[in-house]
């Protein structure tokens, strides 16, 4: 089919994510087990995943024979707040340790996945370790295997990330590049690299900045970095000395590195710096929550089981319904659907040239979508792209373009997230905003 008129060569350009889908590949034991959790741990993984509480609330209730505690440490764990989901999965182990070892064994790898949440790479492997030793003579060894644990050996001596935050409140700059993507100008190891800002993906170093900053690589082979499309693309894990973001500095920051011609930061970094509002032209941090916006509503992430990630997943009225969405800055566009929102289409399929994480350009299929996204009280009617292959686990991605209208408010210290609208835009315009995110793109 012939390209579209406003699609210039590589224009668009990974319209959903620069990695959005970074997750590691999963396997699940299939043996039963007789209080039913094996049978279920699939849809709590999902869950997990896909950040959904409510679905953690339905397993729940359908299955009062399971041990409520297995629930409490999923809902804790979507809600960022990762002291009790540890908690309640050492009390998960312990409680069925002796009767029950598949599912002990599975609460304390979700132990060691919290840790790798918290950015503790080095503990999380030995914890794997442990776990290791003391379900050797409870589980076969084909149970207990898991790449976690075969490269728990490369990670237990790395050195301990730290960090430099200034008191006050700090800033840095955002550009848009010609493409549409969100770009920083950021220093490693005394080294100035631009990187796109990514809230969906993990920080990534393509292979020629890592070689320019000379990054530790401690782990040759660490599994696949997807893009949205669900291509990947080989990564290692190194350790780079330093990387300074405005004032801040983070020390022996593990990062993946990947030959993908392109330097990502993501907001597994962004996290640990400070409480973050993102705009359209900056990125301003909030040292201990100090000066910050006020913000009550809830933080709900989705990750992997074992730890990966974290996936900032926002709930927003479209046509009046509550959908699932994931905040994804390395999209170019206002919203993007996923196969999930497939109902939003009314027109034929498309086919372009896109490309994501794992390919410059690739040959993909849209079908024309729109909608009335209900942000910060302000109803925006957009005609968007939907990606009948992006099979991911939300509904919608809401890119950097809604910059234009809002901002993103993201406090992982307290576990909050807002979106705040722009009072001065509201005065001046319309309550309904009309956008047509094909159109922004010529």
């Amino acid at each position: 089919m012939k390209q579209p008129a406003f699609v210039h060569g590589h224009t668009i350009q990974r319209v959903a994510t620069i990695g959005c889908v970074l997750l590691y590949s999963l396997s699940f034991m299939a043996n039963s087990s007789p209080i039913g959790v094996e049978a279920l741990r699939g849809d709590i993984n999902r869950a997990l995943i896909s950040g959904n509480l409510a679905a953690i609330d339905t397993l729940a209730t359908q299955h009062p024979e399971v041990p409520q505690v297995v629930f409490d440490v999923a809902r804790a764990r979507i809600r960022y707040d990762l002291e009790a989901s540890s908690t309640d999965a050492k009390l998960c182990e312990a409680a069925l340790e002796s009767s029950e070892p598949k599912i002990a064994f599975y609460c304390a790898r979700l132990f060691a996945g919290n840790l790798r949440l918290e950015g503790k790479l080095r503990e999380a492997a030995r914890e794997e370790l442990n776990i290791a030793q003391r379900y050797a003579e409870k589980l076969s060894s084909k149970d207990l295997a898991n790449p976690d644990l075969a490269h728990a050996n490369d990670l237990i001596d790395l050195p301990l990330m730290t960090k430099q935050i200034p008191g006050e409140t700090f800033s840095v700059p955002l550009l848009r590049d010609r493409k549409g993507h969100m770009t920083t100008r950021l220093n490693v190891d005394d080294v100035n690299v631009n990187f796109i800002v990514d809230t969906a993906a993990y920080t990534i170093l393509s292979a020629e900045t890592a070689k320019a900053v000379h990054a530790h690589v401690v782990q040759e082979e660490d599994g696949t970095a997807y893009g949205a499309s669900g291509y990947g693309a080989k990564k290692k894990l190194a350790i780079v000395d330093t990387l300074k973001i405005g004032e801040a500095t983070l020390h022996n920051l593990p990062v993946a590195v990947a030959d993908i011609g392109i330097d990502v930061v993501g907001l597994d970094v962004l996290r640990f710096v400070a409480p973050v509002r993102v705009s359209k032209n900056a990125m301003r941090f909030y040292p201990g929550g100090r000066s910050a916006p006020e913000c009550d509503q809830a933080l709900t992430i989705g990750a992997p089981p074992w730890g990966a990630n974290p996936q900032l997943i926002s709930y927003q009225m479209v046509n009046g319904d509550r959908h699932s969405m994931a905040l994804d800055t390395g999209s170019i566009f206002f919203l993007t659907g996923t196969k999930r929102a497939e109902s939003f289409a009314n027109g034929p399929p498309v086919q372009i040239q896109m490309g994501d994480l794992t390919a410059r350009s690739r040959t993909a299929v849209y079908l024309p979508g729109s909608g009335t996204l209900t942000l910060a009280g302000v109803e925006h009617a957009l005609s968007f792209m939907i990606l009948p292959a992006y099979d991911l686990n939300y509904d919608f991605l809401i890119g950097n373009r809604a910059l234009d209208e809002v901002d993103f408010f993201i406090d992982f210290d307290h576990r909050h997230f807002c979106v705040i609208g722009n009072e001065a835009k509201r005065a001046a315009e319309s309550a309904v905003r009309t956008v047509m995110d094909i159109q922004r793109i010529r």
